[in-house]
């Protein structure tokens, strides 16, 4: 109000220019005064358009309706006022209540809602109980997993750990070893004689298979084959008979340990008592290869026996052996498998003695290699010949061993070859003298090692010194009549 009225009264006090407009808006009961109040106690009317400015000093009239307008805000700001002390006393709100607190005599009089409790009866359709799978019959019980959604991987994962707790007695009973020693006592492992070992590994192999025959039977899996998975192991058979279905594969896992269970029972005699083999020991060991060889394709339909022997047979051990380091594809595998397969099955493994026989496997061992020229190209036969060296074998190991480059041991492999050839051909140099040929062959021999060294690195170099294969550069300095 302070602010109104020294408005005002800065009007009364410094007259000044009226700017009026034509058809300015007019206040009520007002007159011709435009609306508002100019700074400098001017007052302006503006309307949008055309406009002019009419100066006249306050007279009496003017003097008079000022007064009227203070009286008019006064009495407007006296009912503002009254109005709301009117409101504040009618709606006058209550504290918030403190826990504990009484509540206000407006609202106790207000009835609660009253509620009403219904009892439910809550089925539990999907509750879940261990008690609900639990059955003496183990098929009972997978189909109850299997029933409510468990995987199958998990499903595995119980039934094989139930049964091996279940055989877990049987197996501690053969094996005295894995028995929990007390501190004080000895282990008494090493006086276990050869046969003793021997009948404690039948007996194990027994226990095993029927734990595996179980399972197998139960969830259809080589048990084998599922704990290498599971924990990451080799899995010597397992890698080699990928292409037969699972229960097969167990199958033939089981026939093959088998027998060689029955091989390692007569071979025993060699390394425990240093014995050689007998006559009746060979036909012995002919009897149980023979014995596995038709139990295994009792197994297998034709296509998978053929897969078998391609993959499993000692012929096919022999053929990957000779392709070491050359990293064949299968339609080389393939070409030499089935022409020493052919030969093979003409001359058998050994060649013959009598020498007129002889001959003949000669003449035949030199139809084979050409046929094989033939199949490979003569590139690749020549790496073919390389791989069977055992040379070329230690080479490739150190260089694997020694993380340099592959082909490090091919370059070697070369530079050996050139190297002998120069050092027979300064040795067979009649013009020099035997001072100007040992000087020659240790130049020779220095520069070869400093060269090996520098293609294998060495770490690589070290290890194919170390395996013997190496002689030959230190015999590449020795004298004339020596060979390297």
């Amino acid at each position: 109000m302070g602010s109104v009225l020294g408005l005002a009264g800065r009007g009364l006090e410094h007259p000044a220019p009226r700017i009026a407009c034509a058809g300015a808006r007019r206040l009520p009961g007002l007159g011709a005064s435009p609306l508002g109040v100019g700074d400098g106690g001017r007052r302006f009317a503006i309307r949008s358009g055309c406009c002019h400015a009419e100066e006249n000093w306050y007279d009496g009239g003017v003097m008079r309706r000022a007064n009227m307008v203070v009286v008019l805000l006064l009495v407007n700001l006296g009912l503002v006022l009254a109005f709301a002390l009117l409101y504040k006393s009618t709606r006058q709100p209550s504290p918030p209540s403190e826990p504990g607190a009484a509540i206000p005599a407006a609202y106790a009089a207000v009835p609660a809602p009253s509620l009403k409790v219904v009892k439910t009866n809550i089925v539990e359709t999907n509750a879940f109980r261990w008690s609900q799978l639990e059955t003496e019959d183990y098929r009972a019980y997978i189909e109850r997993l299997r029933a409510i959604g468990c995987p199958e991987q998990t499903i595995r994962d119980l039934v094989i750990a139930d049964v091996d707790k279940l055989f877990a007695a049987r197996i501690l009973e053969v094996n005295p070893a894995a028995r929990e020693l007390k501190y004080w006592e000895a282990d008494q492992k090493d006086l276990e004689s050869g046969e003793d070992h021997l009948e404690r590994q039948r007996q194990q192999r027994e226990i095993d298979f029927a734990k595996r025959h179980l399972i197998r039977d139960l969830l259809g899996v080589d048990l084998v084959s599922e704990r290498n998975k599971v924990q990451g192991a080799e899995d010597r058979f397992g890698r080699r008979l990928g292409f037969l279905p699972e229960d097969k594969r167990g199958q033939v896992r089981m026939l093959l340990e088998h027998f060689n269970g029955l091989e390692l029972g007569v071979r025993q005699k060699t390394w425990e008592e240093g014995e050689t083999l007998t006559e009746e020991d060979q036909a012995q060991l002919l009897a149980i290869q023979q014995q596995r060889d038709q139990a295994v394709a009792a197994a297998l339909s034709p296509a998978e026996l053929e897969q078998y022997q391609r993959a499993m047979s000692p012929l096919a051990y022999e053929v990957r052996d000779s392709l070491f380091g050359m990293k064949a594809s299968e339609e080389e595998y393939l070409a030499v498998y089935q022409a020493r397969k052919e030969f093979q099955e003409s001359w058998g493994d050994q060649p013959p003695e009598d020498p007129q026989r002889r001959v003949e496997w000669e003449e035949a061992q030199a139809l084979l290699q050409a046929s094989l020229r033939e199949k490979l190209g003569d590139d690749r036969y020549n790496d073919y010949l390389r791989a069977k060296d055992p040379d070329f074998r230690q080479l490739s190991i150190a260089v694997a061993r020694g993380k340099a480059p592959p082909e490090a041991a091919t370059h070697v492999y070369e530079f050996k070859r050139i190297a002998i050839e120069n050092r027979a051909r300064v040795a067979g140099n009649r013009s020099l003298t035997p001072d100007q040929q040992q000087a020659a062959l240790n130049a020779m021999a220095a520069e070869t090692e400093q060269t090996v060294r520098a293609v294998l690195g060495e770490k690589a170099y070290q290890t194919y010194l170390r395996s013997g294969q190496g002689k030959w550069i230190q015999g590449l300095g020795e004298g004339p009549a020596s060979a390297p």
